[in-house]
């Protein structure tokens, strides 16, 4: 929402964790939650890796923002693996945010375009 500050992402943040752990277990992915990180930790039976995933939702529009996730991703999972050299890190990003501002809809050419986001979409509201 337009109305989400800096002090009030924590739910929205745990949501999105909880969304993305929710996906790797409905497509048969072995995985749990971290307490507290990773956000998520997986493994593979095929590769025989295991991974560990660090979530990160894109709060502002700016560059930086996005550099300051990725990179506070990065150090979390640097000092992980620096205690567990056979996991392989993931980051995870949320970048719904970036792409609509806050706002409750999404900016396509066309309507065709907008259906194959997948974003939920409704009608515009007039500016």
């Amino acid at each position: 929402p337009a109305d989400e500050t800096g002090s009030n992402t924590i739910a929205r943040n745990t949501q999105f964790e909880l969304k993305l752990f929710s996906e790797f277990k409905a497509a048969g992915v072995k995985c749990e939650l971290g307490n507290p990180n990773p956000d998520i930790k997986m493994s593979s039976s095929l590769v025989g890796q295991s991974y560990a995933v660090e979530c990160k939702r894109i709060f502002s529009a700016s560059d930086s923002s996005v550099h300051d996730n990725i990179n506070s991703a990065r150090d979390q999972l640097s000092e992980l693996l620096s205690d567990n050299p056979d996991q392989t890190g993931m980051i995870a990003l949320d970048i719904t945010r970036r792409l609509t501002q806050g706002t409750d809809y999404l900016r396509a050419k066309n309507e065709e375009v907008a259906k194959l986001t997948n974003y939920p979409t409704s009608p515009l509201k007039k500016r």
